[in-house]
């Protein structure tokens, strides 16, 4: 039986949120969504996960100060941002900062697929 994967979405943007949860469930995920970092800091404290994915541009904290939050206090699994940005723009920098991937939004099916390859489907072969 394949493990059932534990995904985090953080992303402020509500119907965002609903587009991951309903993608990644559909291939048999488990997903939890929240709407800003404090509750992304208070769920890591009770659950765990095989892959966080962040919203760059959150109000109050952004997702590359929660990035770094999240890794100072817990011990993370792949942490990947989304950005409307151009990636030729910002991919290197935010490699730098500490994500460990990142990828265009708007997310679609293929998108998703691509993200779980890349972090969950290549955990298996380790």
């Amino acid at each position: 039986m394949n493990k059932k994967y534990r995904i985090l979405a953080v992303d402020d943007n509500e119907i965002s949120n609903e587009i991951l949860v309903d993608l990644f469930e559909s291939m048999d995920y488990l997903v939890d969504a929240v709407l800003n970092a404090e509750d992304a800091i208070n769920i890591f404290k009770e659950d765990k996960y095989d892959l966080v994915i962040l919203d760059l541009q959150m109000p109050i904290i952004d997702g590359i100060d929660l990035m770094k939050l999240l890794r100072q206090k817990f011990k993370m699994p792949p942490i990947v941002a989304l950005s409307a940005y151009s990636m030729l723009d910002i991919y290197a920098n935010l490699k730098e900062l500490g994500f460990d991937g990142v990828y265009k939004n708007p997310i679609d099916a293929e998108m998703c697929k691509i993200i779980a390859n890349d972090w969950l489907k290549a955990s298996e072969l380790k």
